[in-house]
């Protein structure tokens, strides 16, 4: 729209700053099928009548995807969630059940960004919002493989570190891509999402701390919280690629 119309602006940033003026939660819809690349091929069930469609390489058009979804998703601030449609276009169909997919999704690779899904649960915890899980069934009931896997995942990880997002509320440390911050009464846990992170570090919080420790193993950190900031030292614990929980205590 911006670069092809002569309206030339983005829509969605428009849409994006909209919605957090009204306080309203900005979701997505991401259809995975294509009735109009030449490389959303081979074709699927959908779109096979229209004119002038070439010939591509599969490949190029998952390149294309994630980097439409990396764009959404990283563009316009905040974004509640995003719904995934279309993967049922590529399936077989006998008229009236589903058979074996017929293209490779490189779902390896999406079970690899999983670690990110579970950022997911863990920013809308430290944002105060709720995640929805839109999981549909098939039609036999079922929930898709590829759906159980994303949420085993997630509950395999809520099943360890599930005190730290059940029954807690947005933490007083404001959440930026690196941290966010759940509070549960006196305590704090802070989500450590980047593990390049040394020097935890944000503006002066509004609570009096009366100790900080690395919740696994329960180590002391050294912290400071006065008109320099607040800033916790987790140069020397051993960090988790998706999350590590750093626990706060209240006086």
């Amino acid at each position: 729209i911006v670069e092809a119309t002569p309206y030339g602006k983005d829509v969605l940033k428009m849409l994006a700053e909209e919605c957090r003026k009204q306080g309203i939660k900005l979701f997505f819809y991401y259809s995975l099928l294509d009735w109009n690349r030449d490389d959303y091929f081979p074709r699927g069930r959908t779109g096979n009548g229209i004119a002038g469609r070439g010939e591509g390489k599969w490949e190029d058009y998952i390149a294309f995807m994630k980097a439409q979804l990396k764009e959404l998703l990283t563009n316009y601030g905040e974004i509640g969630g995003i719904w995934f449609d279309g993967h049922w276009d590529q399936k077989d169909w006998d008229g009236k059940k589903f058979g074996d997919v017929k293209v490779d999704w490189h779902y390896d690779e999406i079970y690899g960004m999983i670690h990110e899904l579970i950022h997911y649960l863990i920013k809308a915890a430290g944002y105060g919002s709720n995640m929805l899980l839109n999981v549909g069934p098939m039609p036999n009931g079922k929930i898709q493989p590829e759906h159980q896997a994303s949420l085993r995942a997630m509950g395999d990880w809520l099943q360890v570190n599930g005190e730290t997002i059940y029954g807690t509320r947005k933490g007083p440390i404001p959440p930026n891509d690196d941290f966010v911050s759940t509070q549960k009464g006196k305590t704090v846990f802070v989500h450590l999402l980047n593990p390049e992170v040394s020097i935890l570090h944000a503006d002066q919080v509004p609570v009096k701390i009366k100790a900080v420790y690395d919740w696994k193993t329960n180590q002391k950190l050294a912290y400071r919280n006065d008109s320099f900031g607040f800033s916790i030292d987790v140069s020397k614990i051993d960090k988790n690629d998706i999350d590590t929980v750093i626990k706060i205590e209240l006086r």
